[in-house]
């Protein structure tokens, strides 16, 4: 994790060219993408919106390591059309910050996953969860989404594909 932060958007039962496609992202070049590995803040407009996505049993993982763009209702919301999306930011500042959709509705946010209930919402299903992977915010968020994560190579290791997402409406 450079920085501290990484992103991570997790749905199932897609894989990731699936995901691309309801993300309406393209590839991106090797080189390009060697370059903002390096340096993500040289251009910091241009390299938030590039995500990684790899296939995982269950489904797919979406992350960036230095921002937070899988975190945000824009993609978390368009990556769980008929299934659900897990996602999750490790923000250096204040912690780590969750966010569930459902069916492209966002049904939770600022959730503390695998660090216990923030807000007094979970159900009493989800307590056993919350207690079973206390401390461990991702494994948490892959149980979450069905996701089945066999290595870490999907959240620390290159992924499938990098893409660029579209540029935000503003």
């Amino acid at each position: 994790m450079k920085d501290g932060r990484v992103s991570v958007g997790m749905g199932g039962p897609m894989g990731a060219a699936e995901a691309a496609r309801r993300l309406e992202a393209g590839q991106v070049a090797d080189a390009e993408v060697a370059g903002i590995l390096d340096d993500p803040w040289s251009d910091a407009d241009s390299s938030l919106e590039v995500v990684g996505i790899s296939d995982v049993p269950g489904g797919c993982v979406v992350i960036q390591p230095w921002g937070h763009a899988p975190s945000t209702p824009e993609v978390t919301g368009s990556l769980s059309g008929g299934t659900v999306c897990y996602s999750f930011y490790a923000n250096p500042k204040s912690g780590r910050q969750g966010m569930v959709a459902r069916d492209g509705v966002v049904e939770d946010s600022d959730t503390h996953p695998g660090g216990g209930d923030a807000g007094g919402h979970l159900a009493a299903g989800e307590i056993l969860a919350e207690y079973l992977y206390q401390g461990h915010a991702l494994a948490y968020c892959c149980a979450a989404a069905g996701l089945r994560v066999a290595d870490a190579r999907p959240i620390s290791g290159t992924p499938d594909m990098w893409v660029r997402l579209p540029a935000a409406d503003g």
